[in-house]
């Protein structure tokens, strides 16, 4: 009972500030419609993608040509990330490929058990990652992932791979549909 009044207390707050905004900024379309079919006013909702922090040292800018495919996760280890269907995907890749998987364990440790108890001899777990680490990785990566199982309002590891040259294997949700077209 409490709960349920705290939180049409946060609703009624939000809905007081977002009524009384000038203008509010979504950084995808996927959002900006998200925002006009719950009923905020469309004249108010600008549409402005997020910018990126660029590393502030030197990064590797080519990878080991050992021949190995490597895919990069990086991110939050939680259910609704899909990690699990990323890691039960790889178990059937052939060949010389790695996925690497960076995120902070700690955060659902049940979660990150399952995965390493899932994960095959091709998949390592690189920890959690600075800014630079994130932007190191993906210098060495050839192929990003984010299986996410439920909308994402943008993703800036998306960003990143883009502008690093890395293609992007995204699930078709939100807008991550919007932002990795096919092709």
């Amino acid at each position: 009972p409490l709960l349920v009044f705290m939180m049409a207390f946060r609703n009624r707050l939000l809905r007081h500030v977002v009524e009384t905004a000038r203008v509010l900024i979504a950084p995808t379309d996927f959002v900006r419609q998200w925002y006009g079919a719950h009923g905020f006013p469309k004249k108010k909702i600008l549409l402005l993608p997020h910018g990126l922090e660029y590393p502030s040292g030197h990064l590797a800018q080519h990878r080991p040509s050992d021949g190995i495919i490597r895919f990069l996760y990086a991110g939050g280890l939680s259910w609704q990330k899909g990690v699990h269907i990323l890691v039960e995907a790889f178990r059937g890749v052939r060949g010389s490929a790695e996925l690497w998987i960076a995120g902070d364990e700690s955060t659902d440790p049940a979660y990150g058990a399952r995965l390493r108890a899932i994960a095959g001899p091709n998949v390592r777990f690189l920890g959690r990652l600075d800014r630079e680490g994130v932007w190191n990785m993906l210098a060495q990566a050839d192929v990003v992932v984010v299986p996410s199982l439920w909308y994402e309002a943008y993703s800036f590891l998306v960003s990143e791979a883009f502008a690093m040259g890395r293609p992007v294997l995204a699930s078709r949700l939100g807008a991550l549909a919007e932002r990795v077209p096919d092709g």
